[in-house]
């Protein structure tokens, strides 16, 4: 009887150990799968496209905040037509909303169509919104939605500012600049014009007072062809200084943009 039982002792704690390794094989495999395969498995997917990336709880939330503010914003306001003025004046005001609700944000500017457009091409103003570390959302405010990068990649490029001081202060210079280049072109007609008129002037004095007598007819015509040419080297020097104007303000514009 005694040895009996201490064989039926021995199978017991052999039988304990064997399920207690069984146990912890099956630990370690799970562990394996969790922190090894999952990982890579969920990695390939997103890399080929398959699924996105996981988003948080916090950059969901904050991603249906923002489509609110732009729904709400854009059943009250409308765009009627296509003003980089008017849609500028949008992302202030959007901006200002996404900023209240503790969101970080930037105002952009750029061509949603044009990715290599300078800094004179400029046509569209919109909001982007951090939703994590280097992770920015595209609000398109002129029609309330938001607009991701695989849509439309030109949302993504462009310059931007931190706040509407800066932002408002690059309106003050862009509508300079469109000001200034409509003065430019305006002096250069009369320029063209000026000069068109001088060499009539001059070719008909040439064919009729050359080589003649220094009448009082001469001299007033001379004077008058002399008048011309310093009515047009008046508009050349105008539009010179007016050029350096332009790029006065090109070279502030520039300043912000970087």
């Amino acid at each position: 009887m005694p040895k009996s039982k201490k064989k039926s002792s021995s199978k017991w704690s052999f039988s304990s150990i064997l399920k207690h390794k069984i146990k912890l094989k099956h630990i370690l495999i799970l562990i394996f799968f969790i922190f090894i395969v999952f990982p890579i498995t969920l990695g390939f997917l997103t890399g080929l496209g398959i699924i996105g990336e996981p988003a948080s709880f916090q950059t969901a939330s904050k991603i249906e905040t923002v489509e609110n503010i732009l729904r709400e914003y854009h059943a009250t306001h409308t765009y009627s037509e296509q003003d980089f003025f008017v849609c500028a004046d949008m992302a202030i005001d959007v901006w200002n909303l996404v900023k209240s609700k503790g969101i970080n944000a930037q105002i952009y500017v750029g061509n949603i169509e044009n990715p290599n457009a300078n800094f004179t091409e400029l046509n569209h103003a919109w909001v982007v919104a951090e939703l994590e570390p280097f992770t920015w959302l595209a609000l398109e405010t002129t029609s309330g939605r938001v607009v991701y990068k695989i849509e439309n990649g030109n949302y993504y490029r462009g310059y931007s500012f931190d706040n509407p001081n800066e932002f408002k202060r690059f309106m003050e210079l862009r509508r300079d600049f469109d000001n200034q280049v409509d003065r430019i072109k305006a002096v250069s007609n009369e320029a063209i014009a000026c000069a068109s008129d001088y060499e009539e002037m001059r070719i008909a004095f040439n064919e009729k007072y050359i080589g003649k007598p220094l009448t009082n007819d001469v001299v007033e015509a001379r004077d008058k062809v002399a008048q011309k040419l310093g009515e047009c080297n008046s508009l050349n020097t105008d539009l010179t200084e007016q050029s350096q104007v332009l790029t006065n303000i090109a070279n502030e514009m520039k300043g912000l943009l970087t």
